[in-house]
């Protein structure tokens, strides 16, 4: 055996170099995006990651990209998907009822920022889709409401009535049109939130509210470490 080692000794050695940097390479291209520092102001607001909280789920935070009713960036690009703790628990059961009909959560938006709530106001003034700030703003700006889809188990978006922030008849929640294949998903989705405790409102099937989150408040973007695309607007909330 000894005789043996100083024959693969090389061998070994460069193994064990490649496996350095293979390593090396997958913590710079995977880091850990968000720091103690902000981690800790997020739980100061009882606030918690999705991504962390609700193994399964599929992000896709559109107001981080220009392809929303705005058409400009309302969230930096690596914006986290926050969610007050209660909610996103809620969230978890379910995603776990739609994993036993072999599908998946797909969040569009969770926590938003009021500055960006008030820069989607002012895109898009519509009371019937978007919450006036001065009624208190979006329960999103409370970590509270989640706009929600469904995908299959490959991540790749199923049939609804319509698309993400789509200001039509389509886009009510009760309505299923003519095909069957988006009325069981609606009516999967619509009942795995609700047994999980949300709300439904009227005019966003894709929009859904935690009935009952305890010490939900606004939090402002600054509360939680993070810089926006958009200024950042104190407002006096009633």
């Amino acid at each position: 055996m000894n005789s043996i080692l100083p024959r693969f000794l090389p061998i070994l050695l460069l193994a064990s170099a490649a496996l350095i940097l293979v390593t090396c390479a997958h913590r710079q291209r995977f880091p850990d995006m968000y720091s103690a520092e902000q981690r800790a102001l997020v739980q100061r607001q009882n606030f918690v990651y999705v991504a962390d909280t609700v193994p399964g789920v599929v992000i896709d935070l559109r107001y981080a990209t220009r392809s929303n009713i705005a058409s400009k960036r309302l969230y930096p690009a690596d914006m986290p998907c926050l969610l007050h703790r209660d909610t996103a628990e809620k969230l978890l059961i379910a995603q776990r009822f739609v994993e036993t009909q072999g599908y998946r959560l797909k969040i569009w938006d969770g926590w938003r920022p009021p500055s960006s709530h008030m820069a989607l106001w002012y895109s898009n003034p519509d009371p019937n889709y978007v919450a006036p700030p001065e009624t208190g703003l979006s329960f999103h700006t409370y970590g509270v409401a989640v706009d929600v889809t469904l995908t299959d188990t490959n991540g790749n978006e199923v049939p609804m009535p319509s698309t993400f922030d789509e200001f039509s008849p389509r886009a009510w929640s009760n309505y299923v049109g003519n095909n069957a294949e988006v009325r069981k998903n609606i009516t999967l989705l619509q009942s795995a939130m609700k047994t999980a405790g949300f709300n439904k409102i009227d005019s966003e099937w894709w929009h859904y509210v935690d009935a009952n989150a305890s010490d939900a408040k606004p939090v402002f973007a600054r509360e939680v470490g993070i810089d926006l695309p958009v200024p950042q607007v104190e407002l006096k909330l009633q």
